[in-house]
């Protein structure tokens, strides 16, 4: 699930997630905070940034409730030293928050492609984006 809009308020609510759930988190205001508090774990590529001034649904609920800070693992560590228990699983729900610098994403998505595309079973096609399509 993508949460990607310019929200005033929450339209997402601890009922839109079940265990299994991916959510990414790429917006302002989505997500409540007893949503964001029901994730297992939350992947951020960078909390302490936000922390202080984002009007991020994570980070008001981190200004209210240091304590989800428990539950973030930096997207760099996890990428340097990939922890199973953080990975997407059918009984856990996992978050990923979007907050720092768009070369941050587009570094992710770089890695991201290529570990997929080493996978034996990927059946992901590549195509040029510099080549016009007809």
């Amino acid at each position: 699930m993508v949460g990607a809009t310019s929200a005033s308020t929450p339209y997402l609510h601890v009922d839109h997630f079940v265990p299994g759930h991916l959510y990414l988190h790429i917006g302002m205001r989505d997500i409540d905070a007893e949503a964001i508090e029901s994730f297992d774990h939350i992947v951020c590529d960078d909390y302490e940034a936000g922390v202080p001034s984002s009007s991020q649904s994570l980070f008001g609920l981190a200004r209210k409730t240091p304590e989800i800070g428990d539950k973030v693992i930096l997207l760099e560590k996890l990428l340097a030293e990939p922890d199973q228990a953080i990975q997407q699983h059918p009984e856990r729900k996992l978050m990923f928050n979007a907050f720092g610098l768009s070369i941050f994403d587009l570094v992710l998505a770089h890695e991201a492609l290529q570990r997929l595309l080493k996978q034996p079973d990927s059946n992901v096609v590549q195509f040029d984006l510099s080549k016009e399509r007809s």
